[in-house]
């Protein structure tokens, strides 16, 4: 699964592609012992780490399987006020690992495996410390240096095809650059910032170039009280319209798929709608087959959680 892209022809438009992403990417080792160890630190109001925790495999796991797009949540450090480090929310991932660390990741496997392209989809989830200013100077700092600035592809809104992207990243700017100065900004990256993603909505559109959108579903929190089964089935019923959709329609535009959830306030965390709970069967067991039945048809980005307990899943959505 290193060199899945291979087989895909470079001039097929990136907007094309089957890719599997991981959701929340840095929460793969997000434990009660880590959320412990920085409660000090820790200004917000914060609930158990199971909340927060959408992945149990490393970044490293997730490349070598096949999955392509990770959902990287960034603030600055509270050490510094200026190491990028990850978050859920009011969560701290980790003090030690920083953005910089993951993107020479990613090199790494770019390097040894020149025919595949990672997209990497970039949201700020904490302003806690340091200031907004800060925190966009240091993301466009850090991009436009070197290496990130060789193995980054388009600077124009635009998506590449895969023969353009191969052996890069394309970027998916989930965050404002409104606090930059205007004479020292360059566009790079596809540009879906917080002020047009609509927040928990299962069918909406973002317009990134001429006469193309984005079509998104982000439909994470489930309302209303019912059962495990009910908040499990909205969700799929939610992923698998977007996916048809995807199927059918815009055939030249992105869409991008969160097949992921949870119902907090009901003990409904995350793992529990990707995996069920013994009795009722999660997201990933109802989509696998349901992708498998439908081979041949787009299905773009899809964004999982807990991907790796289900076989076969990552292999659905590519269409291997």
């Amino acid at each position: 699964m290193c060199d899945w892209m291979g087989k895909i022809e470079d001039e097929t438009p990136l907007e094309s592609v089957n890719i599997p992403g991981t959701h929340d990417t840095a929460t793969w080792n997000y434990t009660q012992e880590v959320q412990d160890r920085y409660l000090d630190i820790t200004t917000q109001g914060i609930g158990p780490a199971i909340m927060y925790q959408c992945q149990d495999q490393s970044i490293f796991s997730a490349l070598n399987h096949g999955i392509r797009a990770f959902d990287l949540r960034i603030g600055l450090s509270p050490l510094d006020n200026t190491s990028i480090i990850f978050y859920h929310g009011s969560a701290i991932m980790s003090l030690e690992a920083t953005l910089e660390d993951v993107f020479y990741g990613y090199y790494k496997f770019l390097d040894d495996n020149p025919s595949e392209t990672i997209v990497v989809s970039i949201k700020v989830d904490n302003t806690t410390w340091g200031t907004p200013e800060k925190l966009e100077s240091e993301v466009y700092n850090l991009i436009f240096s070197e290496p990130a600035s060789s193995y980054f592809v388009q600077l124009n809104g635009s998506l590449p095809t895969i023969g353009e992207a191969r052996g890069k990243m394309v970027l998916l700017r989930r965050y404002d650059d409104s606090k930059l100065p205007l004479n020292d900004t360059k566009e790079i990256g596809l540009a879906v910032p917080p002020n047009v993603w609509l927040d928990n909505v299962a069918n909406f559109s973002i317009e990134y170039a001429s006469s193309k959108f984005a079509y998104i579903e982000d439909y994470y929190e489930i309302g209303g009280p019912d059962t495990v089964d009910s908040y499990i089935t909205w969700k799929y019923n939610a992923t698998t319209a977007h996916l048809i959709y995807a199927g059918q329609k815009h055939m030249d535009s992105l869409f991008i798929t969160f097949a992921s959830a949870e119902k907090d306030s009901e003990s409904v965390w995350p793992r529990i709608i990707a995996l069920g709970n013994g009795t009722a069967r999660g997201v990933n067991q109802r989509l696998t087959p349901w992708l498998k039945e439908r081979s041949g048809q787009r299905r773009g980005l899809v964004f999982l959680d807990w991907w790796k307990q289900v076989p076969g899943l990552v292999e659905s959505v590519i269409d291997l």
